[in-house]
Protein backbone atom coordinates (compact mmCIF):
# COMPACT_ATOMS: atom_id res chain seq x y z
CA UNK A 1 0.00 0.00 0.00
CA UNK A 2 1.31 3.49 -0.93
CA UNK A 3 1.85 5.88 1.83
CA UNK A 4 -0.04 8.58 1.68
CA UNK A 5 1.96 12.09 2.19
CA UNK A 6 0.84 14.19 5.41
CA UNK A 7 1.75 18.09 4.85
CA UNK A 8 1.82 19.78 7.82
CA UNK A 9 1.64 23.87 7.97
CA UNK A 10 2.59 25.13 10.92
CA UNK A 11 2.36 29.83 11.55
CA UNK A 12 5.19 31.01 12.52
CA UNK A 13 6.31 34.68 13.23
CA UNK A 14 9.39 35.98 11.01
CA UNK A 15 11.16 39.15 11.11
CA UNK A 16 12.52 41.06 8.27
CA UNK A 17 12.14 41.25 4.49
CA UNK A 18 14.10 39.25 1.91
CA UNK A 19 15.64 40.70 -0.59
CA UNK A 20 17.80 38.01 -1.67
CA UNK A 21 15.43 37.76 -5.23
CA UNK A 22 18.11 40.34 -6.93
CA UNK A 23 20.15 37.82 -7.58
CA UNK A 24 17.56 35.11 -8.85
CA UNK A 25 18.24 34.48 -12.98
CA UNK A 26 15.29 34.50 -15.54
CA UNK A 27 13.65 31.14 -14.98
CA UNK A 28 13.36 28.73 -18.23
CA UNK A 29 11.26 25.61 -17.05
CA UNK A 30 11.46 23.41 -14.33
CA UNK A 31 14.82 22.35 -12.91
CA UNK A 32 15.54 19.32 -11.30
CA UNK A 33 17.89 20.38 -9.23
CA UNK A 34 15.66 23.44 -8.58
CA UNK A 35 19.02 25.31 -8.78
CA UNK A 36 17.30 28.76 -10.04
CA UNK A 37 14.05 28.61 -8.60
CA UNK A 38 13.26 30.30 -5.00
CA UNK A 39 10.33 28.16 -3.42
CA UNK A 40 10.64 29.59 -0.23
CA UNK A 41 10.63 32.81 1.71
CA UNK A 42 14.16 32.62 2.80
CA UNK A 43 14.96 30.56 -0.48
CA UNK A 44 14.98 27.14 0.31
CA UNK A 45 13.31 25.60 3.45
CA UNK A 46 16.50 25.86 5.43
CA UNK A 47 16.68 29.80 4.92
CA UNK A 48 19.79 30.02 2.82
CA UNK A 49 18.61 33.25 1.75
CA UNK A 50 20.87 33.65 -1.36
CA UNK A 51 21.06 32.18 -4.52
CA UNK A 52 23.83 29.82 -6.24
CA UNK A 53 23.15 31.13 -9.53
CA UNK A 54 26.06 33.15 -10.63
CA UNK A 55 25.00 35.63 -13.72
CA UNK A 56 24.92 38.34 -11.43
CA UNK A 57 28.47 39.32 -9.63
CA UNK A 58 29.79 42.06 -8.05
CA UNK A 59 31.13 43.17 -10.81
CA UNK A 60 28.42 43.44 -12.88
CA UNK A 61 25.61 44.19 -10.46
CA UNK A 62 25.90 48.09 -10.96
CA UNK A 63 24.52 47.18 -14.59
CA UNK A 64 21.27 45.99 -13.85
CA UNK A 65 18.33 47.77 -15.10
CA UNK A 66 14.51 46.86 -14.01
CA UNK A 67 13.28 44.58 -16.63
CA UNK A 68 9.06 45.04 -15.21
CA UNK A 69 7.24 46.97 -12.43
CA UNK A 70 3.83 45.22 -11.14
CA UNK A 71 1.48 47.66 -9.12
CA UNK A 72 -1.04 45.64 -6.34
CA UNK A 73 -3.08 48.43 -6.49
CA UNK A 74 -3.92 47.92 -3.07
CA UNK A 75 -2.64 52.02 -2.62
CA UNK A 76 -6.05 52.56 -4.63
CA UNK A 77 -9.11 53.79 -2.82
CA UNK A 78 -11.14 51.00 -3.02
CA UNK A 79 -8.49 48.99 -0.91
CA UNK A 80 -8.21 52.05 1.34
CA UNK A 81 -7.61 50.80 5.21
CA UNK A 82 -8.31 52.38 8.60
CA UNK A 83 -4.92 50.92 9.62
CA UNK A 84 -2.00 51.32 7.19
CA UNK A 85 -0.72 48.54 5.51
CA UNK A 86 2.56 47.62 4.56
CA UNK A 87 4.02 45.44 1.32
CA UNK A 88 6.59 42.68 2.95
CA UNK A 89 6.24 39.81 0.91
CA UNK A 90 9.20 38.02 -0.57
CA UNK A 91 7.99 36.21 -3.75
CA UNK A 92 8.83 33.09 -4.11
CA UNK A 93 9.71 31.29 -7.93
CA UNK A 94 8.60 27.71 -8.41
CA UNK A 95 7.57 25.66 -12.07
CA UNK A 96 8.36 29.14 -13.84
CA UNK A 97 5.69 31.04 -12.05
CA UNK A 98 6.25 33.91 -9.31
CA UNK A 99 3.92 34.13 -6.65
CA UNK A 100 3.29 37.18 -4.53
CA UNK A 101 1.29 38.14 -1.61
CA UNK A 102 -0.78 41.01 -0.49
CA UNK A 103 -1.87 42.84 2.94
CA UNK A 104 -5.19 42.08 2.15
CA UNK A 105 -4.53 38.14 1.33
CA UNK A 106 -4.76 38.66 -2.10
CA UNK A 107 -2.27 36.65 -4.10
CA UNK A 108 -0.73 37.48 -7.96
CA UNK A 109 0.68 35.17 -10.11
CA UNK A 110 3.41 36.61 -12.64
CA UNK A 111 5.17 35.65 -15.48
CA UNK A 112 8.99 36.12 -13.58
CA UNK A 113 10.51 37.21 -16.89
CA UNK A 114 7.95 39.50 -18.15
CA UNK A 115 5.84 40.65 -15.04
CA UNK A 116 2.82 39.15 -17.30
CA UNK A 117 -0.23 39.01 -14.51
CA UNK A 118 -1.36 35.32 -14.86
CA UNK A 119 -4.11 34.93 -12.07
CA UNK A 120 -5.31 36.96 -8.65
CA UNK A 121 -7.28 35.19 -5.91
CA UNK A 122 -9.26 37.19 -4.06
CA UNK A 123 -10.16 35.61 -0.85
CA UNK A 124 -14.01 35.34 0.12
CA UNK A 125 -15.04 36.68 2.17
CA UNK A 126 -12.57 39.47 1.56
CA UNK A 127 -10.48 40.91 4.59
CA UNK A 128 -12.08 43.55 6.77
CA UNK A 129 -10.35 46.87 5.94
CA UNK A 130 -12.13 48.19 8.79
CA UNK A 131 -10.49 46.34 11.48
CA UNK A 132 -7.36 47.99 12.65
CA UNK A 133 -4.66 45.02 13.04
CA UNK A 134 -1.52 45.49 14.85
CA UNK A 135 1.11 44.99 11.78
CA UNK A 136 -0.84 44.85 8.76
CA UNK A 137 0.98 42.97 6.39
CA UNK A 138 1.55 39.84 4.33
CA UNK A 139 5.16 38.76 4.26
CA UNK A 140 4.39 35.70 1.60
CA UNK A 141 3.06 32.39 0.83
CA UNK A 142 4.60 28.81 0.87
CA UNK A 143 4.46 25.73 -1.64
CA UNK A 144 3.96 22.09 -1.57
CA UNK A 145 4.37 19.71 -4.95
CA UNK A 146 2.33 16.44 -4.59
CA UNK A 147 4.68 14.41 -7.04
CA UNK A 148 2.31 11.09 -6.46
CA UNK A 149 -0.47 13.26 -8.30
CA UNK A 150 -0.45 13.24 -12.25
CA UNK A 151 1.06 15.92 -13.66
CA UNK A 152 -1.55 18.63 -14.97
CA UNK A 153 -4.08 17.51 -11.57
CA UNK A 154 -5.94 20.30 -9.91
CA UNK A 155 -3.89 20.97 -6.97
CA UNK A 156 -0.56 19.22 -7.53
CA UNK A 157 1.34 22.28 -7.10
CA UNK A 158 -0.16 23.96 -4.05
CA UNK A 159 0.27 27.68 -2.84
CA UNK A 160 -0.63 28.34 1.18
CA UNK A 161 -1.39 31.47 1.91
CA UNK A 162 -2.26 32.71 5.97
CA UNK A 163 -4.19 35.90 5.93
CA UNK A 164 -3.97 38.99 8.37
CA UNK A 165 -7.30 37.62 9.87
CA UNK A 166 -5.76 34.00 10.59
CA UNK A 167 -7.20 32.07 7.39
CA UNK A 168 -4.93 29.06 6.17
CA UNK A 169 -5.69 29.13 2.59
CA UNK A 170 -4.58 26.23 -0.32
CA UNK A 171 -4.78 27.35 -3.88
CA UNK A 172 -3.91 25.36 -6.91
CA UNK A 173 -0.62 27.11 -8.34
CA UNK A 174 -2.34 26.31 -12.15
CA UNK A 175 -5.43 28.87 -11.58
CA UNK A 176 -5.57 30.14 -8.21
CA UNK A 177 -8.43 27.91 -7.44
CA UNK A 178 -9.07 27.33 -3.39
CA UNK A 179 -8.07 23.14 -3.20
CA UNK A 180 -11.62 21.97 -2.32
CA UNK A 181 -9.90 18.69 -0.81
CA UNK A 182 -7.89 21.36 1.89
CA UNK A 183 -9.87 22.39 5.53
CA UNK A 184 -13.12 23.16 4.38
CA UNK A 185 -13.65 24.27 0.60
CA UNK A 186 -9.82 25.20 0.32
CA UNK A 187 -9.48 27.04 3.59
CA UNK A 188 -8.54 26.15 7.54
CA UNK A 189 -9.80 28.68 10.17
CA UNK A 190 -6.54 29.22 12.77
CA UNK A 191 -8.78 30.70 15.32
CA UNK A 192 -10.71 27.47 15.80
CA UNK A 193 -10.02 25.63 18.81
CA UNK A 194 -7.67 28.25 19.98
CA UNK A 195 -7.39 27.72 24.30
CA UNK A 196 -7.36 31.34 24.25
CA UNK A 197 -10.25 32.72 22.29
CA UNK A 198 -9.19 36.46 21.08
CA UNK A 199 -10.84 39.33 23.16
CA UNK A 200 -11.57 40.93 19.45
CA UNK A 201 -10.37 40.10 15.89
CA UNK A 202 -7.51 42.58 15.66
CA UNK A 203 -6.08 40.26 19.19
CA UNK A 204 -4.97 37.50 16.65
CA UNK A 205 -3.01 37.92 13.35
CA UNK A 206 -0.95 36.19 10.84
CA UNK A 207 1.47 37.77 8.72
CA UNK A 208 4.22 34.98 7.90
CA UNK A 209 5.03 32.58 5.36
CA UNK A 210 3.14 29.30 6.54
CA UNK A 211 6.07 26.40 6.99
CA UNK A 212 5.38 23.26 5.08
CA UNK A 213 6.45 19.73 6.58
CA UNK A 214 5.83 16.76 4.42
CA UNK A 215 6.17 13.39 6.49
CA UNK A 216 4.93 9.60 5.15
CA UNK A 217 2.27 7.49 7.22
Amino acid sequence: MRRKPLIVLITVALLGVGVALLAHGPHRGPAPSGSDEWSAYGRDPLGSRSSPLTEITRGNVGELEVAWTYHTGETGPEYATRQRTSFEATPIVVDGVMYVSTPLGRVIALDPETGTERWVFQPNPAVDRQVRFGDFTNRGVSTWLDSAATPGAPCRRRIFLATIDARLIGLDGHDGHPCAGFGEGGTVDLRRGLRNSPFEVAEYEETSPPAVITVSW
